[in-house]
């Protein structure tokens, strides 16, 4: 007894006084206990009514739309629409991809490339040249300095070499290659990510608007920048490293609110919960898709492409179900979506050796004191016997009870179950009748 003694405190603490429901409960589920085989089916149960059996239309679907309550906590998640084929907008945050590619046959040289001088024959040693970033290189002997970046090796020597002619009958003026722009191309080479200011910034080449921009399009503006200051074919290679997908559990850390993420919120007391660059949004007594398209519309002007924002129950304090019986682990269990009176039966640790599959309870609340209290002989769904829909969804503040086998429990299932879970030591009298059978 201490047992149900047990599940009456959880059960006190779950609902309000319940003496219409297990009035009806002992008026109906009773008469299922007096028959010594399980029904087939599901049945409605109604005080001083032989149940009636229902048709597989006639099932309760479990559709339900869940209203928020306080001190419910709520997942949410904000990500990109996932539109298939098409590249989506660079937005604050996104981390992109470059690389520097040169292309065509011949290097041009570029500011800051080393090269290495030598004048044959003219007892000049070998020497290093720094080209300058206006693109011009000073040689020994000659007074000015000459324009070096945007030609080749070739062109450069024979620019040189009219140079020299002022000086030597034949100079032979030769050039190679210490370090070039590739190098300083390959140290550029790297991720980039979009400021708050909506830019990129790339070190020599300087800042470029991407918020915004297809990440093709930004290509061509880099890459049209990198020829000029290089004064090579050059191509810049551009990939969406990262949508910001953020998986956080503190809304306090998305502070510019353009980064996707996911957060857990609270319903607060009053009945808000808090969405970063949305601010308090009131959810309770709402529809949790209502919340979810209110959270949209607030966030979408924030991004570049289109957003889904999507809500779901994470825990509940009101809303949640309690499994009784001849169960493992009876008592009280968190509401977090679709289920059905296999899956919660499963998660309260199984029938125990009393509990009759083929007899299970369950009562859908349609009131503030009132259920409606449906059987279903679940034995025949595990066998394959019958259709899944007899697999009773459950909704929020549902009441699931195994009963015990057997015709000889009638008396210690009153006992045991009614008297027991009723609260506040309320007592009873019950009046039942066998049902007519069908």
């Amino acid at each position: 007894m201490k047992f149900y003694l047990k599940q009456l405190k959880m059960l006190a603490t779950f609902s309000q006084p319940l003496l219409y429901l297990f009035t009806t409960l002992l008026a109906s589920t009773l008469l299922l206990s007096s028959c010594a085989e399980p029904r087939s089916g599901v049945y409605l149960i109604k005080p001083g009514v032989a149940p009636q059996k229902l048709k597989n239309a006639e099932l309760p679907t479990g559709e339900f739309e869940l209203l928020a309550s306080e001190n419910d906590t709520l997942l949410v998640e904000v990500f990109p629409r996932n539109e298939i084929g098409k590249y989506k907008k660079l937005e604050k945050g996104n981390d992109v991809r470059i690389n520097f590619v040169f292309s065509g046959d011949q290097y041009h040289i570029s500011p800051n490339d080393e090269l290495s001088f030598e004048l044959a024959d003219m007892q000049q040693a070998l020497i290093s040249v720094i080209v300058q970033p206006d693109g011009q290189i000073a040689l020994p002997n000659l007074a000015k300095t000459m324009r070096a970046a945007g030609l080749t090796l070739k062109q450069l020597s024979e620019s040189s070499k009219k140079h020299y002619r002022v000086l030597y009958n034949d100079p032979k003026p030769s050039f190679s290659i210490v370090r070039s722009a590739i190098d300083q191309a390959n140290k550029l080479n790297a991720d980039y990510t979009v400021g708050n200011d909506g830019t990129i910034s790339i070190p020599n080449l300087g800042k470029f608007n991407a918020l915004g921009m297809m990440p093709n399009d930004l290509e061509q503006k880099i890459s049209i920048a990198a020829a000029t200051y290089f004064g090579n074919n050059v191509k810049a290679t551009l990939q969406p490293a990262r949508f910001n997908v953020r998986y956080s559990l503190d809304p306090r850390l998305s502070p510019d609110g353009v980064e996707y993420y996911k957060n857990s919120v609270k319903v607060a007391n009053d009945g808000h919960i808090f969405v970063p660059d949305v601010g308090q949004i009131l959810a309770k007594g709402k529809k949790i898709s209502d919340i979810s398209q209110q959270i949209q519309a607030a966030l979408q002007p924030l991004y570049q492409n289109v957003i889904d924002v999507q809500v779901t129950l994470q825990e509940t304090v009101n809303n949640g179900i309690f499994i009784g019986g001849e169960v493992r682990l009876p008592g009280r269990y968190v509401y977090t979506g679709s289920a059905s009176l296999l899956q919660l039966i499963t998660q309260a640790g199984w029938v125990n050796n009393a509990g009759d599959l083929g007899n299970v309870i369950l009562m859908h609340k349609t009131g503030a004191n009132e259920y409606t209290v449906f059987s279903s002989n679940l034995l025949e769904v595990i066998e394959g016997r019958a259709s899944t829909s007899q697999d009773l969804k459950v909704l929020p503040q549902d009441m699931i009870v195994v009963m015990p086998t057997g015709v000889s429990k009638a008396n210690k299932w009153v006992a045991q179950y009614i008297t027991g879970m009723l609260p506040f030591g309320s007592s009873v009298t019950y009046n039942f009748t066998r049902p007519v059978n069908q």
